[in-house]
Parts: C-alpha cells; structure tokens; sequence
C-alpha cells in the first residue's frame, strides 16, 4: 500500500466518531480542576503568594476560553478586558496568522482585572500577561509543565493544555449546537476541522443508546 493511500486512510479514520475519551475532561473532571485551582489560589492570596494565582487564570483562559497554549503566552495586556473594556479576549496573529475576538463569560473577564490589578498591577499595556521570574513572557513549555502538574495534584492524572481547550469546544457546542460559531471561538481556519466536537461526549447520542437499554 503506496504511502499516499496510507495517509488518506488515516484522515478518513479521524473522522468518524468525536474525540477519544482521554482528549478532554468529563464535567466531574472539570469540576475537580477549577475547584482545586481555585481553592489553591485563594489560599495564595490570603498568604501574598502569586503562584497559584497565575495557575487559577492559566487553567480558565484555557477552559473557559478554549485558547491554544501559544495564545495564552503572547496576551498582552491591552489584548484584555482590563484595558478594552469588553468581554472578549483579542488574538494576535493566532494560528495561521489569523487574528480573532473571543467573547468570554463575565466571570472570566472579572478574574482578569482582578489578576491583573494583583499581578501586573503598573505593567504598560503592551506588557505581557503573564511574565516568567525575568520580566518576559512565559514559554510553552513552563505553561504546559505547570499544567501537568495541576493535573497530578488535582487528582486527575495526565493533563496538557490541548485537552482543556478540547474540553472547551465540546462544552460550547452542547450549548446551541453552532458549530459556526464554535470554529469562529476556536479560530478554525475551516469549520470541518471543528465537526469533531459535534460527535463529542454528546447526550442526545448517549440518550439514544440508554433507550436501547431501557427496551
């Protein structure tokens, strides 16, 4: 079998059926998390200490924003509620080259002004976010080892950045079903890329099967 048959047998495969279940979080695995980040952040608070605080806004711009871990690492500050005044978080030149608006839950734009008030309190609004011990912006790499290790602490075993943007898209589709609307949030360059998540962790689907069940 020539090399090419092989590779559009592969990309056949991967579209049929939605994510493998160990690519996203359950709702009880969600749960876990941000009460973990959460709890641990408000205890770095009330102690002075910003580490878990970075690690609480880490975890919702990739969760409740669904933004790539790269993302994540180049906001600057005048990117952010804090400076714009809306609810939405302006990408830069994400993948692709491709800038986009991504509308967030007033919750998560409250958490960034707080952070921000906390953290970068001062910082110009060309400043990163989020900055390593030496004043520049963080690497994907220390993002995606702090990851990991919330994961582990949290009880929740194995966890990278990808998996929580995963479990985003899913929990936005469920919502209204506008897979538009999902790729736009994602900054999908072609909606087709974003039909797996219409095939995720679905309850009419899962309702079907327990019917089956219940016959």
């Amino acid at each position: 079998m020539g090399k090419a048959r092989k590779k559009t047998q592969k990309a056949k495969s991967r579209s049929r059926g939605g994510l493998s279940p160990n690519k996203y979080l359950s709702k009880p695995q969600q749960h876990k998390l941000l009460s973990y980040v959460k709890a641990q952040a408000d205890l770095g608070r009330a102690r002075g200490s910003k580490r878990a605080v970075v690690d609480e806004l880490l975890c919702q711009l990739l969760i409740e924003a669904g933004l790539r871990a790269g993302e994540v690492c180049s906001l600057r500050l005048k990117d952010l509620p804090i400076c714009h005044g809306k609810d939405s978080v302006w990408i830069q030149n994400g993948k692709g080259s491709v800038s986009r608006a991504v509308e967030i839950p007033q919750r998560l734009s409250s958490s960034i002004k707080r952070f921000c008030r906390l953290c970068r309190k001062g910082a110009e609004p060309e400043g990163p976010l989020f900055v390593s011990s030496k004043g520049k912006p963080i690497c994907y790499m220390t993002l995606y080892r702090k990851i990991r290790r919330i994961g582990e602490r949290a009880g929740i075993g194995k966890l990278h950045p990808h998996m929580l943007r995963h479990t985003y898209a899913t929990r936005l589709y469920a919502v209204e079903k506008d897979l538009l609307f999902v790729s736009d949030q994602l900054g999908h360059s072609n909606v087709s890329t974003t039909h797996i998540y219409a095939k995720t962790d679905s309850e009419s689907r899962r309702s079907q099967v327990e019917k089956i069940a219940d016959e």
